[in-house]
């Protein structure tokens, strides 16, 4: 309940007021949080989808907090079946003069220097490394308890990151730059 960005204030927020619509409203609502999704077809602002697009284009990539950050990566396909269960639970009634669901959806939390090398491998290419300080308000780790997603919905984030990032190296590759160059 402290957030230090207002990046984390928004989230809050955000929840404050879904628990105020649940509560005044009566409606079913379910709090989903996916802990750094990243898969096919990403966000191109997310960490995977720069570092991949950089190191492609032989540019560096900026390691925050010196390399020394862990965190929570979820594949998406280890999230798709979940929100399937989670639409479907969601008919279920809810006690009103609780507080609505909060799910979180995140995988293991593991250093990024070893997902950067995990990169490496995927795409056959030295990543050039800049070592940069820790943004201010950004956290050097992040860590999903999922404990409740798992039992509730049967939430299991077994997509090893080596995998989840050949998967995703191989979409851009063979997907992703075809379509910037069909349209360029």
């Amino acid at each position: 309940d402290l957030p230090v960005s207002i990046y984390g204030a928004t989230k809050i927020a955000n929840e404050v007021m879904a628990q105020s619509y649940f509560s005044y409203y009566k409606k079913p609502i379910i709090g989903l949080r996916f802990f750094k999704l990243y898969g096919p077809w990403a966000r191109p602002d997310t960490v995977f989808f720069k570092f991949v697009d950089l190191i492609y284009n032989n540019q560096p990539i900026k390691l925050h907090n010196h390399g020394n950050i862990k965190h929570s990566f979820t594949f998406i396909n280890d999230v798709a079946d979940c929100l399937i269960k989670t639409a479907i639970s969601s008919k279920n009634k809810q006690n009103y003069s609780k507080r609505h669901p909060i799910y979180n959806f995140g995988g293991p939390s593991i250093k990024l220097e070893k997902c950067v090398q995990a990169i490496e491998i995927a795409m056959n290419k030295k990543a050039i490394r800049e070592h940069v300080p820790l943004p201010r308000g950004d956290r050097w780790f992040t860590f999903a308890d999922s404990t409740l997603a798992k039992k509730s919905l049967g939430f299991k984030p077994d997509t090893s990151i080596t995998k989840g990032i050949q998967d995703f190296v191989d979409w851009y590759v063979q997907d992703y730059l075809k379509i910037m160059h069909n349209t360029k």
